[in-house]
């Protein structure tokens, strides 16, 4: 059954079980019997919650507002003029806002088509429509929050995962740099050592100091530190002796 949200707070909470509910169990019988139920039951309902979020999200309020509960049409009344005022600007309001000011102007219509007696056909589709209002300005609102709550996640762990890969990165360059600059101090001391040899000696030394490259899950493979000696040489960063260079393993020494 439909429960009032007066605070103006929330969007409109209604789901469509809730509005079949009503209809089903409430209005349609008692329409059967006589009553006017849509508009001394439904309409006030709709209409009271769409001027508490107007009051609420926004700054409109009627001049010298009448007493709800001691003149409630006339109440009710001057809220629908600012109401139909607000609709020339209404998308210089928030979603909330703009779905109360639309369920009460479309309550307002379908309560005159009523009262006068309107083409039945007009009642129908101002009814759908109060139905439709009522539905976009509530899980309508409440998905679209849904929707941009997620997608402010997604961009935060995007953020961080972006952040993460450029320190890693970062680590990563300052493994290679230092492997190129280690390398430089090997092969001026051991001009013959082979550069297989360098890489695995490397790795070592990267294994060793991993503390200092907190965002490098792994160390570079020893064929990968070959590389960058390589592609060092090739840019001249690094001079590489050739003797290094030789495929095999170096000869052992006879004695």
């Amino acid at each position: 059954m439909l429960k009032p949200i007066n605070d103006g707070s929330a969007p409109f909470h209604d789901d469509p079980n809730d509005i079949a509910h009503h209809l089903r169990d409430n209005a349609i019988r008692n329409i059967q019997a006589g009553q006017s139920f849509i508009s001394e039951v439904t309409l006030p309902f709709f209409e009271m919650e769409a001027i508490s979020r107007i009051k609420k999200q926004t700054n409109i309020c009627p001049e010298n507002e009448p007493n709800r509960n001691k003149e409630r049409e006339l109440w009710r009344q001057k809220w629908v003029c600012e109401a139909q005022f607000a609709e020339r600007n209404i998308y210089n309001y928030e979603p909330v806002a703009q779905a109360a000011i639309r369920v009460l102007l479309t309550s307002a219509r379908l309560r005159s088509a009523i009262d006068d007696n309107s083409a039945p056909q007009m009642i129908a589709a101002l009814s759908m429509l109060l139905a439709c209002e009522v539905l976009e300005g509530g899980y309508m609102i409440k998905f679209e929050s849904i929707k941009t709550e997620n997608e402010t996640v997604i961009k935060k762990e995007k953020e961080t995962y972006i952040k993460s890969i450029g320190a890693e990165s970062a680590d990563q360059e300052r493994a290679r740099q230092a492997c190129i600059v280690k390398a430089k101090e090997i092969w001026s001391k051991y001009p013959t050592k082979r550069i297989g040899v360098v890489a695995k000696e490397l790795y070592d030394l990267l294994l060793e100091n991993i503390e200092k490259l907190p965002t490098l899950d792994l160390i570079p493979a020893k064929d990968t530190i070959r590389g960058w000696l390589k592609q060092a040489g090739k840019d001249g960063k690094l001079y590489i002796p050739e003797a290094a260079q030789q495929r095999g393993r170096p000869k052992k020494s006879v004695n």
